[in-house]
């Protein structure tokens, strides 16, 4: 695979009106490679005897020039994400409450912050070079969801001896209605969550449950990152109206933003003895 950056001060950049959509792709069918050879191991560095070979005679050349593209908008500018603070750590159990995960999300900036916690994402989706997306929808939803339970998919639970990841919880697909072609792709207000400036959300999850019946060992639980849509101020004030089902204002929807993150580099351990989780 073959990446090329686009500088911003370089010739091909200074081709690019902003505002304007374009598709790059290859010209003819001969990729312009002068050199290659083959390899019995990719996964090892190319060393001066692999490069000191003299070059295959084939030709490589794109059988297909029509198949592919790099299709992009130019824009001004690109509002960049605020950082949200996330933490982990870990309640012991006591005579009525099992082991408990805490996770703590807070909003350190000086602006409400409103996060699409529900729905449909809409926002600049990392890709790899083939083309996929490189994230999926958000799993762990319910933590910005106060009064919703919630579950344990969205972490990341290993065994530290084997690696094993343990699958958790898995939430059962709901059924899919019929949209119409031209359906709002604006977020509802209730589907937002507004994290005032300094606010935290503070949530827990049972991981007795989790690890019950697993083998003895020692066990390492985080949390799987997660991305969202955002907008700056209160679901209040960026809705049209004050009422569940109005959506965000149009001049203040766009899906040419990166997505809010949030993660952890927070762990907590736990022990596994005879199936149960007891304390160290």
């Amino acid at each position: 695979m073959f990446e090329y950056a686009v500088d911003k001060d370089s010739e091909l950049a200074g081709l690019l009106q902003k505002g304007k959509g374009y598709r790059i792709k290859l010209a003819t069918r001969d990729l312009g490679i002068k050199w290659w050879t083959y390899v019995d191991d990719p996964s090892l560095p190319i060393d001066d005897k692999i490069l000191s070979r003299p070059s295959e005679t084939p030709r490589l050349v794109n059988s297909k020039p029509s198949a592919g593209h790099a299709g992009f908008k130019v824009v001004d500018c690109v509002p960049w994400p605020p950082n949200i603070s996330t933490h982990l750590s870990l309640i012991a159990a006591t005579d009525t409450t099992p082991t408990l995960l805490e996770i703590c999300i807070a909003n350190p900036t000086s602006q409400p912050i409103s996060i699409q916690f529900r729905g449909t994402q809409r926002y600049l989706a990392p890709r790899d070079l083939l083309g996929d997306r490189t994230t999926t929808r958000p799993k762990l939803y319910r933590t910005l969801e106060p009064e919703a339970p919630l579950s344990s998919f969205g972490l990341a639970i290993t065994n530290a001896t084997t690696k094993a990841t343990i699958p958790t919880h898995r939430p059962r697909p709901g059924c899919l209605g019929l949209t119409a072609g031209n359906i709002d792709p604006r977020p509802r207000s209730k589907d937002l969550f507004t994290l005032e400036p300094g606010q935290q959300i503070l949530r827990h999850i049972a991981l007795d449950p989790i690890l019950y019946g697993h083998d003895d060992g020692v066990y390492i639980v985080g949390l799987r990152e997660q991305r969202f849509w955002w907008c700056v101020g209160s679901k209040e004030d960026i809705c049209e109206e004050d009422d569940d089902d109005a959506r965000v204002e149009k001049e203040l929807f766009s899906r040419d933003i990166p997505p809010l993150v949030i993660k952890s580099g927070d762990t907590v351990e736990l022990k596994v003895v005879n199936g149960e989780v007891v304390e160290e």
